[in-house]
This record gives structure tokens, sequence and C-alpha cells, in this order.
């Protein structure tokens, strides 16, 4: 079976359990961090993004988790909506929020 290949949008105190969690799932891959602070993002020994649509294109995710505080996924969900390059996610992608 192929891990599902998860992308972290968030990479601040809340996201080490996240991340955690991630890695004790054998069926999962941490494949991407998004965050805007490329130096927490890049910590986490995972491939880091400076953007969810950079994240997307590069690693094609079957899951995305949101690890941001709830005025930050409304900011993440306007700038999908308002952003012609933000690729789609394939349809088999599960969005955890």
């Amino acid at each position: 079976m192929t891990a599902l290949r998860v992308c972290a949008v968030g990479a601040g105190y809340f996201a080490q359990f996240h991340f955690d969690a991630w890695r004790r799932i054998a069926s999962t891959e941490l494949c991407a961090v998004v965050d805007r602070d490329a130096q927490r993002a890049e910590a986490t020994g995972a491939p880091a993004h400076a953007t969810l649509a950079e994240a997307a294109e590069a690693v094609r995710p079957d899951i995305i988790d949101l690890i941001v505080q709830r005025k930050n996924k409304l900011l993440l969900q306007q700038s999908s909506t308002t952003t012609t390059t933000t690729p789609t996610p394939p349809a088999n992608a599960t969005v955890l929020a």
C-alpha cells in the first residue's frame, strides 16, 4: 500500500503534536510543511514551502492538515478563491480543518 501524502500548513507550537502523530501512522508520509516563517518550516525536517499553492503543485498531497488559528484558516480559504494560480487538489485529497 502506498503511503498517504500529508501536507501540513502551519509550523507553530501546536504543529509539533500533529507532526508527531503523522509520523507515528505508518500509512502516511509528511511530504510538505507550509509556513510564513521559512526557518520554522525547514526545522520540521519535511520539505518546506512558502505557500500552499507551491506545496500542492510540488507534492500533490492526499491530505492537507491545516494547523493554524481559526482566523488564518479563513485567510487561507479567501486566498485560494481569489488566486488563479492555486492548483486544484487531487480528487482523492482530504482537507482536515
